[in-house]
């Protein structure tokens, strides 16, 4: 019997050893989930702060701030400031990773100490997160392609995007020539005698030069795509009332003010001049023939998204100036995105004479050489295309155009 309660008592006592290794064990499962997720919980913290910091920090330098400070501040409004265990570190240019030591990209480092519940018992340190973002800023508002060129195409994929055919001489001086099409014959000059020269030739995709003598410079190709900056554009405001047609014939002379217009053609020898002002064409075209012509001071012409075309073709004289104030200062000529009707231009009369932007970004715009065209203009469009026997020049004067309002593009890399 003394044997068997000595026996009795061993195995009591196993059990409550067996029984606390239990309860430690299981006390430190749950310690581990516990301060494991409060490790990962501020970590998610401390990563976002790290990119919204590093997103200020390049949405700072694109606006001519201190991306430093930026950054800093940001990184404080997430609770994370150079006190105590936490500090934040910017870097401009990185010092880690893909992008270390290039310009025009910023690194915030963010370092924190999570001290646990139980951890601490056993580490007094405590447990450091350290995470990192990296971020670029792109200012379009200066991109070349529309504040340095005088002829835009910006079809992203079309072959012939650009299309120099027949004979025509195209100068443009001042400006370049920007071909948006990512097409291996996006720029096809393919005339026997046409000629294209330019202060620049910049082409997404590749070019067919029938006569590379003949264009100059040789372009340069693979450059870097841009969205359509003008998909977001809106139309001038729609003047209350019935539309108004003008057709003029003979030789008849006529003043007309702005407006909402269904059409407006001049034909014969007569003469229309248009006041300064929004001219808005609702369902028709805008047209020359013969010997009419226009004459049109500080004046807008809105192709709505119903309406026709462009065709100044007459042998008479057209004769344009953009507003100088206003949310369209600089843009004599704006066809909605909607409208893909085409718009030509010949240099047939005396007097061809345009100044400021012309705007049709999902059209052709067709310009003829058959006498000399000689304008101080910039024509952005969805494909362009030169043809005729003629010159046709083209003056780039970028503080007479539209300044399109560009936003910045801000992309987080790392």
């Amino acid at each position: 019997m003394l044997n068997s309660g000595r026996s009795s008592q061993s195995e009591r006592g196993q059990v409550i050893i067996l029984l606390a290794a239990g309860l430690i064990t299981l006390l430190a499962f749950v310690s581990l989930a516990i301060d494991g997720g409060m490790y990962l919980s501020d970590r998610r913290d401390a990563q976002g702060s790290a990119d919204a910091a590093a997103l200020s920090a390049a949405r700072a330098a694109c606006l001519g701030e201190d991306p430093a400070a930026a950054a800093v501040f940001a990184a404080s409004l997430g609770g994370y400031s150079n006190t105590g265990d936490k500090s934040v570190t910017v870097y401009a240019p990185p010092m880690n990773g893909e992008y270390a030591g290039v310009s025009g990209y910023y690194e915030v480092v963010i370092s924190t100490v999570t001290e646990g519940a139980f951890l601490k018992l056993f580490i007094s340190e405590g447990l450091v997160n350290t995470v990192r973002a990296v971020t670029t800023c792109e200012d379009n508002s200066t991109n070349p392609a529309i504040i340095g060129s005088a002829l835009v195409s910006l079809n992203p994929d079309a072959p012939a995007a650009f299309l120099a055919n027949g004979n025509p001489n195209v100068t443009v001086t001042s400006g370049g020539i920007f071909v948006n099409s990512d097409n291996p014959v996006a720029m096809d000059v393919h005339g026997n005698n046409a000629e294209v020269t330019a202060d620049s030739i910049a082409i997404v995709g590749g070019a067919y030069l029938k006569n590379p003598d003949n264009v100059n410079p040789i372009p340069t190709t693979g450059v870097k795509q841009i969205t359509n900056p003008f998909d977001e554009l809106s139309p001038p405001p729609k003047p209350a009332g019935p539309c108004t047609t003008v057709s003029l014939s003979s030789s008849s002379n006529v003043t007309i003010d702005p407006g909402l217009y269904c059409s407006i053609s001049v034909a014969g020898n007569a003469a229309l001049t248009m006041n300064s002002g929004v001219y808005w064409i609702e369902t028709g075209d805008v047209r020359t023939t013969g010997g009419g012509s226009i004459y049109a001071n500080e004046v807008l012409i809105y192709m709505g998204p119903n309406a026709g075309g462009f065709d100044v073709t007459g042998t008479g004289d057209f004769a344009i100036t953009p507003p100088t104030s206003g949310d369209f200062a600089g843009m004599a000529f704006f066809q909605d995105p909607a409208n893909s009707n085409t718009f030509k231009i010949a240099g047939n009369g005396d007097n061809t004479s345009m100044a400021g932007s012309f705007l049709a970004p999902s059209a052709l715009i067709k310009i003829v050489g058959n006498g000399d065209l000689n304008v101080s203009a910039q024509m952005i469009g969805d494909k362009i295309q030169c043809s005729g026997n003629g010159d046709i020049t083209i003056t780039h004067d970028p503080d007479g155009n539209y300044h399109v309002s560009l936003p910045i593009t801000i992309s987080l890399m790392e």
